[in-house]
């Protein structure tokens, strides 16, 4: 295969010239490692397809080599082919599988049963690949909404357990701010769900834009995105909230040649690091809730404004301008 890179462990340097002239037609790319101890840090440098060990000149490294090698998060899935001479005793052959090489071939080589064994091995590091990256793939839609690339809310409430007990620990403040588009189902039913997807995935844009790198930002569910500011305070929370209502709605959302004009109502609440320390019964779903029942506020308060979750209740704050 075209771009097939094989890593040859020979202190000789006698098979490789054998393997490379058998498998010339194969096209693979071919390194060379004399030097046991060198074996892993160019194994991590080439990231070969396949390592073919010769056994037989490094007989008693080979144990540790293949350990070392399926040890490591980076070579694991490299598959291992032992080389030996006719004259090793079976269980050797066998202990070698058991520690980490996938195949072994005896010396001296008969070309179709190496190129077969070495044709397998890179199939099997292309199939192992395949589904290494099909996993990451679906550990991503777990943590990702599909719709915007946001984080989900099943992400976030991973995240927050963790964070929120950090926060504790460190007696940080932590504000959450909840935030609905205003009036969205009225932009479903004029322009359609195609264009209503289209707005929820540019508000998405217009926040990651906004948000710190060290801000906690979720699409919460439906028209519903939340912001978890750690190390900020109320006036932070605040200031941060307005910023983000501004930014909004001043905002065109475009598709094609429709364009609307949006804004969102945010509710805001903080746990204090002091309020952390002092009430240890309280978690991350009441720094979530208040910030509900604020977003609720602002709704009913006419939409497009702030309103934050202040002790038992709920106020239009002061904005710094």
């Amino acid at each position: 295969m075209p771009g097939t890179r094989i890593l040859v462990v020979d202190e000789t340097g006698d098979d490789v010239q054998a393997i490379e002239d058998l498998l010339r037609d194969e096209r693979y790319t071919f390194f060379q490692v004399r030097q046991v101890d060198a074996v892993m840090k160019e194994a991590l440098r080439v990231l070969p397809d396949l390592i073919i060990l010769d056994a037989d000149t490094v007989q008693d490294q080979c144990d540790r080599l293949c350990r070392e090698i399926k040890s490591h998060p980076k070579t694991q899935r490299i598959p291992i082919l032992a080389v030996a001479p006719q004259t090793v005793e079976k269980n050797v052959l066998l202990h070698w599988l058991e520690v980490g090489a996938e195949e072994y071939v005896t010396k001296p080589f008969h070309f179709h049963e190496l190129r077969t064994r070495v044709r397998a091995l890179v199939r099997l590091k292309r199939q192992m690949d395949e589904l290494e990256d099909l996993k990451l793939h679906f550990e991503d839609l777990s943590l990702h909404d599909a719709l915007t690339g946001l984080f989900n809310r099943r992400y976030f409430k991973k995240r927050m357990d963790s964070e929120i007990g950090r926060a504790r620990r460190h007696q940080r403040d932590t504000a959450a701010l909840m935030m609905d588009i205003d009036h969205f189902k009225l932009v479903n039913d004029r322009f359609g769900h195609p264009f209503g997807d289209c707005v929820l995935q540019e508000l998405a844009r217009v926040l990651s834009r906004n948000v710190r790198q060290s801000d906690l930002l979720a699409r919460y569910g439906g028209e519903e995105f939340i912001v978890v500011l750690f190390e900020t305070d109320q006036d932070g929370a605040i200031t941060f909230a307005e910023r983000i209502r501004q930014a909004v709605e001043h905002h065109l959302f475009r598709n094609g040649s429709r364009e609307v004009g949006l804004t969102v109502s945010i509710g805001v609440s903080v746990l204090s690091g002091k309020s952390l320390v002092e009430y240890p019964e309280l978690s991350w779903e009441d720094l979530v809730n208040k910030a509900d029942e604020a977003l609720y506020a602002a709704k009913a308060a006419g939409r497009n404004c702030v309103r934050l979750h202040d002790g038992d209740r709920v106020v239009a704050p002061e904005v710094t301008p």
